[in-house]
């Protein structure tokens, strides 16, 4: 489970840019404060919130589209082609 949980990360970092890397760098791995990137960054607190907010978002959409594709990759649907036959 952890292979494939390690897997899911880095296909979400793969996506990433190199900011929005350098940004969840700070937050989980230097562990640092709303206030300690802001100062870090010269923005505010909120807008270091609100980026951070934005950023989980498009890591849900990316983790989500991932999900997705895979499913259907390994589900046994017909295909739309079969359909056109008909």
């Amino acid at each position: 489970m952890k292979y494939v949980e390690n897997r899911e990360l880095f296909n979400i970092l793969c996506r990433l840019t190199d900011a929005e890397k350098d940004f969840l760098g700070l937050r989980y791995g230097l562990e640092m404060s709303n206030d300690e990137i802001a100062k870090m960054l010269n923005i505010t607190p909120k807008a270091v919130s609100d980026r951070y907010a934005r950023l989980l978002n498009k890591c849900r959409k990316i983790h989500e589209k991932i999900f997705l594709k895979n499913f259907l990759r390994r589900a046994d649907f017909p295909r739309l082609e079969s359909y056109k036959r008909m």
